[in-house]
């Protein structure tokens, strides 16, 4: 158990040694999340929380492949596993309508019947404790020669995704914590929700519950003032679809 501990706090120390001028360099970031309607969303929004997941539950096999780690190893592996937590955003697109993207919403949000969450991710609110560590990476949408990997290459294995996916412009939050025992895991949002837009097919009631549930924490910063959206078809431009904001109607 102690060898244990003492490999996971080794791993601490060298991803703040590494990455821990990242999220330094930026300030507050403009990021979107497309996302299917389910429970855990609910739970998450209501708790006014984010989910990561182990990189092991994405579908990119090359997602942080943690095994391409120098000295990886069986125990190495197995704390990765239980401690590394990651979720993804996508930045704005040239035209800031990133909410406009039908592939996105096609791929991420339950073919259209999910929704689509706008942050406004404050920096300084990032979860960094004594025994966790936190910083947001953008993507570099690359290839790399597998023998150039050396042993301070965790930036390179945690942020490179392969070159056909360049058009999502992906942000990485990246989450290690000592203390984590596998599966997903929920931080405080750090910062606010801005704009919630909701899928051309996103169910009516799905609507009305997220909705109040954010009125309801109105009073919190990071739900204050929220904007709500609906997604409709561009009644000029075939394929193409249109965010137009609404006041909500909702009975609190």
């Amino acid at each position: 158990m102690t060898d244990d501990i003492s490999l996971r706090k080794s791993i601490l120390t060298q991803l703040r040694t590494e990455l821990g001028n990242e999220s330094k360099r930026k300030r507050n970031i403009i990021a979107y999340k497309f996302i299917s309607c389910s429970e855990y969303l609910f739970r998450t929004l209501i708790n006014g929380e984010i989910r990561l997941a182990p990189p092991s539950s994405f579908n990119d096999p090359f997602d942080c492949p943690i095994e391409l780690l120098p000295g990886n190893n069986e125990a190495l592996g197995k704390i990765y596993k239980e401690c590394l937590k990651v979720t993804c955003f996508t930045l704005p697109n040239n035209d800031n309508k990133c909410e406009e993207d039908v592939l996105f919403w096609s791929h991420y949000a339950d073919s259209h019947r999910g929704i689509c969450i706008k942050y406004e991710i404050n920096c300084d609110k990032l979860p960094n404790e004594e025994s966790s560590f936190s910083c947001l990476l953008d993507v570099d949408y690359n290839t790399f020669d597998l023998s150039s990997i050396n042993d301070e290459c965790c930036k390179k294995i945690l942020s490179t995704k392969a070159t056909c996916w360049k058009n999502e412009s992906e942000l990485r939050l990246i989450y290690f914590d000592c203390n984590a025992r596998g599966g997903y895991h929920p931080i405080k949002i750090p910062g606010r929700i801005t704009d919630v837009y909701f899928g051309l097919k996103c169910d009516p009631e799905h609507e009305k519950t997220i909705t109040k549930v954010l009125e309801l924490n109105n009073r919190d910063d990071w739900a204050k003032n929220v904007r709500f959206h609906k997604m409709y078809r561009d009644e000029k431009f075939f394929g193409h679809i249109q965010a137009r904001e609404y006041k909500s109607s909702v009975s609190l």
